[in-house]
């Protein structure tokens, strides 16, 4: 029989050490998410004008990944 206890905990420690990790990554390569030569690549749906996504990204996002 599985202990669930243990399973549950690693599988929390392991979220946990991919969310840093990620983090980390996010912020160690944000020069080219900021980089105007870089803006062409993106969708005008997540990057209409230079600068921040607007809230209608967060807003597509919510509802197509749930």
């Amino acid at each position: 029989m599985s202990d669930w206890k243990k399973i549950l905990m690693v599988a929390v420690a392991m979220t946990a050490i991919a969310q840093v990790t990620h983090t980390m990554e996010s912020i160690l390569t944000l020069g080219y998410y900021m980089d105007p030569v870089y803006f062409g690549v993106w969708s005008k749906i997540m990057m209409p004008a230079e600068g921040p996504p607007p809230a209608t990204f967060y807003y597509y996002s919510v509802t197509f990944v749930s």
